[in-house]
């Protein structure tokens, strides 16, 4: 074993010491034939001899791939490679594969039909009554409306989105929702508010 390198008056051979270098300065330590334990960067505890040989077999079971997107190389593991994961280096590579890209006929039809009981995640239809009215696209509709009728503006305090000022809006129902169904997408029963005065003509 060669001579350790000193670095100022401490001989590096400990995992305290060991924990005042950076990351880099132990690699550049082991490759010059110096012994600087292995530990992690959070507790600083030495890493078992079990622990580095799974990590140096978990590195060697791979492949490198070369991103479609940005070019770039990155690595995989064998378990993510069975999985198909080794096209894009992350996930904003993927998205942007996909923007613009042309979908068949078919994709969109199939698409179309994972609705309901045919979709992966349906769980027998727990979803709330109040939820999915709401989600509905009349609702959506009715609510566009609405805001559009009043210039998206507040019609209590008239305050609207504008000169670097973001204003959340809401569409409120005059006569309430739970109470009057049969209004529930009426235009005339609806009125543009911001969302402080939401709130307060909610708890009077």
């Amino acid at each position: 074993m060669k001579d350790p390198i000193i670095i100022g008056k401490a001989t590096i051979m400990n995992c305290e010491e060991a924990l005042l270098l950076s990351r880099y300065q132990r690699y550049r330590l082991r490759k010059k034939g110096v012994f600087v334990p292995f530990v992690t960067r959070l507790l600083g505890h030495k890493q078992s001899a079990e622990h580095i040989r799974k990590k140096s077999e978990a590195k060697k079971n791979g492949r490198h791939f070369n991103c479609l997107v940005c070019n770039a190389e990155f690595w995989r593991s064998l378990s993510r490679i069975k999985n198909g994961d080794c096209k894009f280096c992350s996930r904003s590579c993927y998205l942007a594969w996909q923007i613009g890209r042309p979908k068949s006929e078919e994709f969109k039809l199939y698409c179309r039909t994972r609705t309901g009981d045919k979709s992966p995640t349906w769980k027998g239809g727990i979803t709330p009554e109040n939820l999915r009215i709401r989600n509905s696209a009349e609702y959506i509709e009715w609510r566009i409306s609405v805001f559009l009728r009043d210039n998206h503006e507040c019609q209590h305090c008239h305050v609207k989105c504008g000169n670097g000022k973001d204003v959340y809006l809401h569409a409120h129902h005059i006569k309430s929702f739970s109470k009057h169904p049969d209004l529930r997408f009426e235009l005339s029963n609806g009125i543009t508010l911001c969302k402080e005065c939401h709130y307060k003509e909610h708890s009077k």
